[in-house]
């Protein structure tokens, strides 16, 4: 990059992935702003806050031409907590982040990197591996944000710029939804309440906010292109996240298996192949379970003695 300012547009910074990336991006230079709906502060001087419904296409041309940032992250989706995978809202997400993709080029933007997940894939291989795997989708969510990587890769090709796309696996940590597998266990034991489970022998996936917000930062400050796996590389059951965090807590009397039945479509293992993130990008998850699940607990623990609630 020519640029000695390095200005980063964030969407979606305010949100559970988005404001993972924002400490990671300062320690790299980066003047940051983020875009957002909702009322959000941070201390930092360099992170500058701008209200604007992304939804609306008519705000991305004075929003771009405004800030005119070299980098964009676009980590804005809608994502409410067991609605998202088959929403329409997805559809128009597709429609707004192409509008913006577009100015974003078209005004001078140099690297984009897209947030994606590890829905776009075939979970009945187990193992998925960029360009290996199959991409069929049984979401609509996942549909939508396969086609979401299709059209900014095509719209990329024709601008000629620097384009990556991070494949999320299983994010827990703070500001994650409370109704959420990690924050639902935690929360339900800090008030001595029963955690209703599945038999928690499904394999997945799970990396830690904070570890993605250092790998997206790492990411977007690279010149690596196309899909990129976030995720640890290590299989964890279900049944191990949760006695995890009944472990720390001390409360496994309090953890019910089997009392609850699993979702019709609930794939045996989801794990992510990270030779990728490793090799071409140079970076890995550090955080262990062990210690990903404290710091989890610590922070839902200081939300509950401010008495606040996170959506």
């Amino acid at each position: 990059m020519e640029h000695t300012m390095k200005r980063v547009l964030i969407t979606g910074g305010s949100g559970f992935l988005g404001r993972s990336t924002l400490l990671p991006l300062l320690k790299r230079d980066y003047e940051i702003h983020i875009v957002t709906t909702r009322k959000f502060h941070h201390p930092e001087k360099n992170i500058i806050i701008h209200h604007a419904n992304l939804l609306e296409s008519t705000s991305h041309i004075p929003l771009i031409e405004k800030i005119r940032p070299t980098h964009l992250l676009h980590a804005a989706w809608y994502a409410e907590n067991g609605k998202f995978w088959d929403a329409i809202e997805n559809v128009y997400w597709l429609a707004s982040t192409i509008s913006l993709i577009d100015a974003f080029y078209a005004k001078g933007g140099e690297r984009l990197l897209g947030i994606g997940t590890c829905a776009e894939y075939d979970w009945s291989d187990g193992l998925c591996i960029e360009g290996k795997t199959q991409e069929i989708p049984s979401s609509l969510y996942g549909k939508v944000k396969k086609s979401t990587y299709e059209c900014l890769h095509a719209l990329n090709e024709s601008y000629k710029k620097s384009f990556a796309w991070a494949r999320i696996f299983f994010p827990y940590g703070a500001y994650e939804a409370e109704k959420r597998l990690v924050p639902y266990v935690i929360t339900n034991l800090l008030r001595g309440q029963e955690a209703a489970c599945t038999h928690g022998n499904q394999i997945r996936d799970f990396i830690h906010v904070d570890d993605i917000g250092e790998g997206l930062a790492e990411m977007l400050d690279s010149k690596v292109d196309g899909p990129i796996n976030m995720g640890s590389g290590k299989a964890v059951t279900i049944r191990e996240i949760v006695n995890c965090v009944a472990l720390a807590l001390k409360k496994e009397h309090l953890i019910k298996f089997g009392s609850i039945s699993e979702p019709l479509y609930s794939p045996k293992k989801i794990v992510a192949d990270v030779t990728r993130l490793h090799s071409e990008v140079g970076w890995s998850a550090k955080l262990s379970l062990d210690e990903g699940i404290a710091r989890t607990i610590r922070w839902w623990q200081e939300i509950d003695l401010k008495n606040e609630k996170v959506i």
